[in-house]
């Protein structure tokens, strides 16, 4: 757990290490660091088919997901 993305900072906020604002900078970049690694993961992958998602439409995500594995 102290190795989580929002641990770390926030407990240097909380022992008055850090600011705030440079806990929640530092939380930021942490999580946009872990989704950049994920992106790299998934791009190794070339078979995957990502899917457009609205929320406003399940019923048609639904439908194309179960035409694929139909």
């Amino acid at each position: 757990m102290l190795d989580g993305h929002a641990a770390v900072p926030l407990v240097r906020y909380l022992e008055g290490i850090v600011g705030f604002d440079k806990a929640k900078e530092e939380i930021f970049d942490r999580c946009l660091k872990y989704i950049q690694k994920q992106m790299d993961v998934f791009a190794r992958y070339q078979s995957i088919t990502w899917l457009e998602h609205e929320p406003t439409l399940l019923s048609k995500t639904v439908a194309t997901i179960s035409a694929m594995v139909l």
